[in-house]
C-alpha cells in the first residue's frame, strides 16, 4: 500500500496507518496461549460477549456460587472435585473452598516430608538399637520433659520446619519399641546424649 509518495514509509508512520510488524500485532492482540477461545481473540473480548449474551464458563459459575455462599455464612459446599468426584468442599482462611480429601492428603504428605527431613538431620536410626527401616517407626523422645513445647511426632510437624527443628533438637531419635521402654524407665538414654538441654 502506498501512501501517497514513491519512497517507502518510515516505521513510524507505517504503525500509524496500520502497516509494519503484522507478527508481532497478532502477539500483543492474542495476550499469550490461553487467549481465548479463537485465534486471534483476546481475553477482553470473549469477557464483552459473555457479558452481553448472559453466558458464564464454568469457573464463572464456581466463583459464583462460592462467593453466595460465603454471603449466606456457609462452611461446607457439596462440589465436584477433579480427583475425587463429589465431596464436600470446606472454606479455608482465605475464604476459599477446598476438596475436605485433597487437604488432608496434602496436609498429611507434608508431615511426612517433614518426618523425613528431621529423621535424616537426627541420624535416620534409633540411637538405642540402629533400626533404621521404617521412617514411620521412629519417634523423638524429649530429653528434658520440662523444655518440652510440643510433641514433634504428634502435631509438631503441622507447624514451621524451623519450630520442628528446634523442637528436635531437644530430643534423641528411637524406634517405637526402644520409645515404649524409655518411657516404662526399663531402657537408658545412651550416655553421650546431655540429660538436660537448655531451651
Amino acid at each position: 500500500m502506498s501512501l501517497g509518495g514513491a519512497t517507502p514509509p518510515t516505521p513510524a508512520l507505517a504503525w500509524r496507518h496500520g502497516q509494519g510488524d503484522v507478527e508481532a500485532k497478532n502477539r500483543r492482540r492474542s495476550n499469550g496461549p490461553r487467549a481465548g477461545v479463537g485465534g486471534g481473540v483476546d481475553r477482553s473480548t470473549v469477557r464483552r460477549w459473555l457479558r452481553r449474551y448472559r453466558l458464564s464458563t464454568a469457573r464463572m459459575s464456581v466463583l459464583a456460587d462460592s462467593a453466595a455462599a460465603r454471603r449466606a455464612g456457609v462452611d461446607v459446599v457439596l462440589r465436584r472435585c477433579a480427583v475425587h468426584g463429589e465431596t464436600p468442599h470446606r472454606q479455608d482462611a482465605r475464604g476459599t473452598y477446598r476438596c475436605s480429601k485433597c487437604n488432608g492428603a496434602q496436609v498429611s504428605a507434608r508431615r511426612r516430608r517433614v518426618k523425613e527431613i528431621l529423621v535424616e538431620e537426627a541420624g535416620g536410626a534409633c540411637v538405642i538399637c540402629g533400626y533404621d527401616r521404617c521412617v514411620r517407626a521412629l519417634s523423638f523422645h524429649h530429653v528434658d520433659p520440662e523444655h518440652k513445647q510440643f510433641g514433634v511426632a504428634m502435631r509438631g510437624v503441622s507447624r514451621s520446619l524451623e519450630r520442628a527443628r528446634a523442637e528436635a533438637a531437644k530430643c534423641i531419635l528411637v524406634c517405637a519399641n526402644c520409645h515404649m521402654e524409655l518411657e516404662a524407665g526399663m531402657a537408658m538414654k545412651p550416655v553421650e546424649f546431655p540429660t538436660s538441654i537448655p531451651g
